[in-house]
């Protein structure tokens, strides 16, 4: 099959009608990002897609819908011209788009109609959708078309694989043919039977052991079944485990890292707490304050002294005055007691001259007299002696007349003692405090850091593993790992036993044909019988062994021709060997890649990755070509974005080699300006179109975006 001509019309960005032939052996695409590199090969792909029926209306060409009036009508197709087995096949799909009530109504289906010319030019119109499944069938396009190095991993599915062994070796004849030798093989023990149950001698017994037959062969097709349906259940399992293990690297880095997140959000949690400190409160409730007031207080404790002394010495003062004040009051009282008889007290003295008579002299002495005048002095000079001494001791004014010493004492004692050692304790603890405050500071600025860190690394991880749910990641997702492997133990172990109880139904099936044969031993037409049906069923081994060895000679074939496709697109670097295993229970085939040592390589880099497909699929093509005697076109999609520019030529160089049609859409041989590097494609021998966008186009309006296709 070989791929003549495209004619795209009104297909995305490919505005109009835009027909492009194809070269016999390297076509190049050559194109940027937003090119339409994608859009030509999904045109390609859904024009060979016999079960896509529906309209792909996101695909119409968004100009061409916006600019359709009431009552327009536009085409949008795409037609494709191939050669195969000498016929020229015209395929063409297509669907029209019209516009009613400023809305665009499309059909329901598409038309995909096929023309078929033959060698003498007869041209005759065939089934679409029945052509394309018998030249180019949906298992060899999964081989031969891939969009990006994402689609290359079609070589994951083992059942694909199968499916290819089936069509590209013989095995399905070797399952004709023992399905054949199978049947006769069953009627020939019917046969067997049959006459044994003939002979009177022989048909009693015939009996009981043909029941005792029939009994095991339906509980040997039950377990059959049942060893079926666990052997489903382990690849079942198997699948799930093959297709989550790469994650278990991903869950464990993200193990750790969500680990170390938690012990940095604890610590993050005790540093907040710790460093969350008012040092304002502190200068005052924790008396921070006073940390640099040492020379004012020892000021203040000088001056509580001194007035704590001129107080001591005001009240010694005092006391010495009040002393001598009660002394002098003890003894005019005590000299007022004391007076001579004859010298009466100022009271007698005042009652005499009141009485006008002297009651000492007994003579009267009246007012005038000099006998009056005389007591008049005497109690006058009386008065006068008296009047120098002190009555009682005098009421001295307070001598404080404020409590300002006692309070200032009061504070000097509050600020000494237990309060100045828990003062000076609180002093002390400034130092150290403020050291440990400002270390756990840094270290909460070094936890934030390091959180930052571990979660852009977590990001990083998401990102580049493909990881849109986290939640479903590591926690469905790993489940789902966890049960596969749980369930691929059960199921193994129910196998066993069940290959186990199929083991003994065979032995005791042997056994009861050891039976029948010895009772028809003596009978040459049970015999002959016998010898027959024993022939069939070497011969249904022989077909089995033949089955066999043929499917492990085509995955040999496939693994030696893989490898010499990897040594020459790995020809400068690591690659590794191709390893390919086939299940004999289900013909699925898997690859691997191990090393010298036969160690497999897990997690190859992209690159590596990549190649080991290409180199695949390459030996696949290959072995497509010897078995059909007819070549198929391999289709990529920039198939080499993670190769660097020396395997990027590998690549090119390789696939120059092979002798058949390559078409592939790349940017890979464009330069930094978005000139074509023609230096390095004038060295291979291709036909090489430039895909790019036309210019004068509107930033963010997809309907200005026109690509245009440039033969170079």
């Amino acid at each position: 099959m070989q791929l003549k001509e495209i004619s795209i019309n009104n297909f995305g960005s490919f505005i109009g009608r835009n027909e492009i032939r194809f070269g016999p052996a390297l076509t190049l695409f050559i194109g940027d990002n937003g090119d339409g590199k994608t859009t030509f090969f999904d045109a390609l792909k859904w024009v060979l897609d016999a079960t896509d029926t529906e309209p792909p209306i996101p695909r119409l060409s968004e100009k061409v819908g916006r600019e359709l009036k009431d009552g327009d009508e536009a085409e949008c197709s795409v037609g494709l011209v191939f050669i195969h087995k000498g016929n020229r096949f015209t395929l063409k799909k297509i669907f029209f788009v019209r516009a009613e009530a400023g809305q665009l109504i499309f059909p329901n289906s598409v038309s995909h109609i096929v023309y078929i010319e033959n060698s003498s030019g007869e041209r005759i119109q065939g089934d679409a959708k029945k052509v394309i499944e018998e030249i180019f069938d949906t298992s060899i396009q999964s081989f031969c078309l891939f969009k990006g190095e994402t689609e290359l991993n079609v070589l994951n599915n083992q059942k694909s694989l199968g499916k290819l062994l089936s069509k590209l070796s013989d095995i399905s004849q070797f399952d004709n043919y023992k399905a054949r030798a199978n049947k006769l093989e069953a009627d020939a023990s019917r046969a067997f039977a049959r006459e044994l149950r003939g002979h009177k001698d022989t048909a009693r017994k015939t009996e009981e052991i043909q029941g005792r037959l029939d009994e095991l062969t339906e509980k040997k097709e039950s377990l059959k079944l049942l060893i079926e349906e666990m052997r489903r259940e382990i690849k079942d399992s198997q699948d799930i485990y093959n297709e989550l293990q790469k994650n278990r690297r991903v869950w464990s880095q993200y193990r750790d890292l969500e680990k170390d997140k938690k012990k940095i959000i604890d610590e993050i949690v005790r540093l907040e707490s710790e460093t969350k400190v008012n040092l304002n409160i502190k200068l005052l409730d924790d008396l921070w304050v006073l940390r640099n007031y040492g020379p004012v207080f020892n000021e203040f404790k000088d001056k509580v002294a001194f007035w704590r002394d001129q107080r001591q010495k005001l009240q010694n003062e005092r006391m010495r005055e009040e002393e001598r004040n009660k002394t002098e009051a003890e003894l005019g009282a005590r000299i007022r007691t004391l007076l001579p008889i004859q010298v009466p007290d100022e009271s007698t003295m005042e009652a005499l001259i009141k009485a006008e008579r002297c009651e000492i002299c007994g003579r009267e002495a009246k007012k005038g007299t000099p006998a009056y005048e005389h007591m008049c002095q005497r109690l006058a000079a009386l008065k006068e002696y008296l009047s120098g001494l002190k009555k009682e001791a005098p009421v001295l004014p307070p001598l404080f007349v404020s409590n300002y010493i006692s309070e200032i004492n009061g504070l000097d004692r509050k600020l000494t003692g237990e309060t100045q050692a828990e003062l000076n304790l609180a002093m002390n603890k400034i130092e150290p405090t403020l050291l440990k405050l400002a270390r756990d500071k840094k270290k909460l600025s070094e936890q934030r850091e390091e959180l930052e860190s571990i979660e852009t690394d977590i990001k990083n991880l998401l990102i580049a593993n493909h990881i849109n749910d986290e939640q479903v990641f590591f926690g469905a997702t790993q489940r789902q790992f966890n049960e596969s492997i749980e369930n691929m133990g059960r199921a193994r172990g129910r196998e066993q036993q069940l290959e186990e109880d199929l083991q003994s139904c065979y032995s005791e099936m042997l056994g009861l044909d050891d039976e029948l044969r010895k009772l028809g031993q003596n009978k040459p037409e049970v015999s002959f019988l016998s010898q027959v049906k024993d022939v069939l069923t070497q011969i249904s081994l022989a077909f089995e062994q033949g089955r066999e060895k043929n499917a492990d000679e085509f995955v040999a074939k496939l693994q030696e021709r893989s490898n010499y496709f990897l040594e020459n697109l790995c020809a400068n670097d690591f690659r590794g060997y191709i390893r390919l295993h086939r299940n004999q229970e289900n013909d699925e085939i898997s690859i691997r890649l191990e090393d010298t040592s036969g160690r497999e390589i897990a997690l190859p880099n992209a690159a590596l990755k990549t190649s080991q497909y290409l180199a695949v699929l390459f030996a696949i093509s290959d072995l497509t070509s010897d078995k059909n005697k007819e070549s198929y076109p391999l289709v990529f999609d920039a198939p080499t974005s993670s190769f660097s520019l020396g395997r990027e030529e590998e690549f090119y160089n390789t696939v120059e080699r092979l002798d058949k049609q390559c078409i592939i859409l790349t940017k890979d041989l464009l330069l930094q300006d978005g000139e074509l590097d023609m230096k390095r494609i004038s060295q291979l021998n291709c036909k090489v179109f430039r895909l790019k966008k036309a210019p004068n186009f509107v930033q963010g309006d997809l309907s200005t975006i026109r690509t245009q296709v440039i033969e170079m």
